[in-house]
């Protein structure tokens, strides 16, 4: 299962779905027993039902232009030729990139990204820049 902050992350990569790729991802999750009423709800149902972040990532309804899509929205740079595992790596990487420094406290979430970045995706070296309020 995902823990709160994972279903958080996920939420706004899924916020770029289509309604109806986000409701067949939905009944594909839970073979169309659950109904649901909203984009929001059918967000919850969808993460409330997953056990493996990169099975949901590797699902053809979340498709590579979605991944590239949502990585280049926050500002993370990817080679245009990368493959969608490629994508579902990044991406997992900063999941748990974000949450680490959430814990720590830093919750500005593009300066977090900025440092990321900065420092190739070392999650230590960014936490050291952020620290030191280096740009």
């Amino acid at each position: 299962m995902l823990n709160e902050e994972e279903k958080e992350e996920f939420r706004r990569l899924l916020r770029y779905l289509p309604e109806k790729e986000l409701i067949l991802l939905k009944d594909t999750i839970t073979s169309k027993l659950i109904k649901t009423h909203s984009l929001e709800e059918t967000i919850d149902v969808i993460l409330n039902h997953t056990e493996n972040k990169s099975e949901l990532l590797n699902r053809k309804k979340i498709s590579r232009d979605c991944l590239f899509q949502y990585l280049a929205n926050e500002k993370v740079s990817i080679s245009g030729h990368a493959s969608k595992q490629d994508l579902v790596d990044k991406i997992l990487h900063l999941f748990k990139a974000m949450i680490q420094f959430r814990t720590m406290g830093f919750v500005d979430r593009e300066a977090n990204i900025r440092a990321l970045t900065a420092t190739g995706g070392d999650v230590n070296a960014a936490t050291e820049r952020l620290i030191g309020g280096a740009r």
